[in-house]
């Protein structure tokens, strides 16, 4: 069999034509759909933590989580609400050190975001890269 696409639409079709006739199955994917649900509410409920979409201050806790690495996204959040004060770029501009507004670094792995500098700058971060370690003079005499 060929998994062209008219091959695969078509196996999907099967199947849910299959599903969709078939009684049983639905009763058994809505029995799931029930226990999955009440297993996470159950659990979020014994941890007593907030549901992932409802968390409240997301961004500032990540913020102030010391020396830890942040994802993109959250960077760039923090960056817009203000949390960060000082951003640090590495001579590679793969990565950035940052400094929260209540003193605590952080780092950042960086993507080839042509609007990075401009949020930057709109955002008055104070932006400088770090010079690059010229190594050590012995190696560079070999």
């Amino acid at each position: 069999m060929l998994y062209t696409p008219e091959n695969i639409q078509a196996a999907m079709q099967e199947f849910f034509e299959e599903f969709k006739n078939n009684e049983g199955r639905q009763k058994m994917m809505a029995e799931f759909s029930k226990k999955a649900i009440t297993g996470w509410i159950v659990l979020q409920t014994a941890l007593n933590t907030p549901m992932p979409a409802f968390a409240d201050g997301e961004i500032a806790t990540k913020m102030a989580a010391p020396g830890g690495t942040v994802s993109y996204t959250t960077f760039l959040q923090g960056v817009k609400e203000h949390l960060i004060d000082r951003v640090r770029i590495d001579p590679t501009g793969r990565t950035a050190e940052f400094l929260n507004v209540d003193g605590v670094r952080g780092q950042v792995n960086l993507f080839n975001d042509p609007n990075l500098l401009k949020i930057l700058q709109e955002n008055q971060i104070d932006l400088s890269v770090i010079p690059q370690d010229p190594g050590n003079p012995i190696f560079g005499v070999l």
